[in-house]
C-alpha cells in the first residue's frame, strides 16, 4: 500500500509539471484519495474529507490535548559586565504530542512548500508518535500527515504543541491568526535570506526540528496585540490578534480627522493620511519607513506612529505595553479610514465612518519564538547585516577586473586596520584604496 501510495504521489507531481495536467491530476487525487487511511487515531475509520489527505479535526476526537511545558527564567553572563536573563522551555514529561507546521503563502511559497513537505515526511518517519497538522496544501500530503479547514482553526488552541513556520516574516502573522490564544513555541525557518525573525535555515531542519523537539531551548516572548472595531450601528463588535502591525489610513482622497486618547486620556486629534499601531517585532516593517524607531522584539509597549500627519508636532511615540489606545474617526471628519490588519489577518479590508472606533491593547497570549542555546539569535548583529550599518566599500583593481569588497567598517578596523586590510589582499597603496 505505501510503495502504491509513493507510486501515486509521484503521478500527481510528473501531471503538475506538464501541459495537460487536468485529467492525469484528478485520477491521481481520486486514486490517493482511495489509499489513504485514518485508523491511526479512531476505530472505525474516519472518512477523509474534500481534500485528498484531508480530516476534519471536529471528527478526530481522540486527538489528545496539547502536552504543555514549562518555562524557566535564568540568568546568563553576556560578558565581563553584562547580565541577561532568558526564558528556557523544557517540554512536559512525553514531549511534543501535536506540531503544526505553516509555510509562507506569497513570494516563497514556491520555495517553502516543498521544504515544509520535507520536514512534514521527516516528522512522520521519524517521530511517529507525534501527530502533524498542515496548514493550507497546495500539494498532497503524504500518508499520516493532516490538514484543516478555516473553520475549524479554533480546534488547534487545544491541541497544538509545537509550530514550524517555513518562509518569511509574513509567516508568523499566519502563525499569529492560527494559534491566538496559546502561545506555543514556534520554530522559524527561513528558505532563502535570514531575517529579524526567521533565524534559522529550512535546509538545515534535520538539524533544528530534533532541538526543538527535545526542549531545553530558549524562547523570546514577542508581543502581541488586539484591536476591537466597534460601530453604534452594530451591536457585535471585530476583534482580531496580530503580529506586526494594524494601519489606520485615509479612504478617500481627504485626510482623515482621528481622535486619539491613551488611557481615557485625549493625545491628540490627528489629521493624517494614517496611523500605524506596531509591536516591537513589527517595529521593522511599515512603522519604520514612516519615520519611527526600531524595538527590540524582547521589549514590551505600543508603538504608535502618524503617516503624512498635517502636524508636524505630531512624532512617533512608544507607549507602555498596558496602555489602551482609542482611535475614533471625528464626527466632523470628511473622509472615512480603513484598517489594514497585519495585511491579511482580516481578510479584507474594515472600513470606519465618522463615529466608529478602533481600540488597540495588548493581547493575552504573546508568540514565543525559539532559540537555541548556547548564546541564541544575535539580534544585534542581524539587525547591522540586514541595514547594512556602517558598512564601507573598499575597491581594489586586479589585472584590469574590478572586484568590490564590503565588509563592517567595525570588522575592518578591529581586526586589520585599513592598510593592513588592503595589505591582506597583496594590494598596496598604489594598487587600490578605500573610498
Amino acid at each position: 500500500m505505501k510503495a502504491a501510495s509513493r507510486a501515486l504521489q509521484l503521478v500527481w507531481r510528473t501531471a503538475s509539471t506538464t501541459t495537460t495536467t487536468s485529467l492525469a491530476r484528478s485520477a491521481a487525487a481520486r486514486c490517493l484519495a482511495s489509499t489513504s487511511r485514518c485508523s491511526i487515531w479512531t476505530d472505525p475509520p474516519v472518512p477523509p474529507s474534500k481534500l485528498s489527505t484531508d480530516v476534519s479535526l471536529t471528527d478526530l476526537t481522540n486527538i489528545p490535548e496539547r502536552n504543555g511545558y514549562r518555562v524557566k527564567a535564568v540568568e546568563l553572563q553576556t560578558s565581563s559586565t553584562a547580565k541577561q536573563v532568558r526564558h528556557v522551555v523544557n517540554w512536559n514529561e512525553g514531549g511534543p504530542r501535536t506540531v503544526l507546521i505553516v509555510c509562507g503563502r506569497r513570494s516563497t511559497a514556491d520555495t517553502s512548500e516543498p521544504h515544509a513537505l520535507e520536514i512534514a515526511t521527516f516528522l512522520r518517519e521519524q517521530y511517529p508518535d507525534v501527530i502533524v497538522l498542515y496548514d493550507q496544501p497546495t500539494m498532497p500530503l503524504g500518508e499520516g500527515i493532516y490538514s484543516f479547514q478555516e473553520d475549524e482553526i479554533e480546534y488547534l488552541d487545544r491541541v497544538v504543541d509545537l509550530v514550524i513556520a517555513v518562509g518569511g516574516s509574513n509567516t508568523l502573522n499566519r502563525v499569529s491568526q492560527l494559534t491566538p490564544r496559546i502561545s506555543a513555541p514556534v520554530l522559524t525557518l527561513f528558505v532563502t535570506t535570514p531575517g529579524l525573525a526567521m533565524s534559522y535555515s529550512a535546509k538545515e531542519y534535520e538539524k533544528w526540528v530534533p532541538k526543538a523537539l527535545d526542549g531545553g531551548f530558549f524562547v523570546t516572548p514577542r508581543m502581541r496585540l488586539k484591536s476591537i472595531v466597534r460601530r453604534p450601528d452594530e451591536p457585535q463588535s471585530s476583534e482580531f490578534v496580530f503580529m506586526h502591525e494594524i494601519n489606520l489610513q485615509r479612504g478617500n482622497q481627504f485626510l482623515t480627522d482621528i481622535d486619539c486618547s491613551v488611557n481615557g486620556i485625549k493625545l491628540t486629534k490627528a489629521k493624517a493620511d494614517g496611523l500605524l499601531v506596531a509591536t516591537p517585532t513589527g517595529s521593522i516593517g511599515y512603522s519604520l519607513s514612516a519615520g519611527s524607531a526600531i524595538v527590540h522584539p524582547s521589549l514590551q509597549g505600543i508603538l504608535l506612529t502618524p503617516v503624512c500627519p498635517r502636524s508636524l508636532s505630531f512624532r512617533p511615540a512608544l507607549l507602555p505595553a498596558e496602555a489602551t489606545v482609542l482611535f475614533e474617526v471625528a464626527k466632523t471628519s470628511k473622509g472615512s479610514a480603513v484598517v489594514t490588519v497585519d495585511d491579511d489577518v482580516a481578510k479584507k479590508e474594515i472600513h470606519l465612518q465618522p463615529g466608529h472606533s478602533l481600540e488597540v491593547t495588548k493581547a493575552d497570549y504573546p508568540l514565543y519564538t525559539i532559540e537555541f542555546p548556547p548564546r541564541g539569535v544575535n539580534w544585534v548583529s542581524n539587525l547591522q547585516r540586514l541595514l547594512r550599518w556602517r558598512y564601507r566599500k573598499f575597491r581594489t583593481f586586479v589585472e584590469k577586473d574590478y572586484v568590490s569588497i564590503t565588509e563592517p567598517v567595525s570588522d575592518i578596523h578591529n581586526s586589520y586596520g585599513e592598510e593592513a586590510f588592503l595589505s591582506s589582499l597583496g594590494k598596496g597603496k598604489d594598487k587600490g584604496g578605500a573610498e
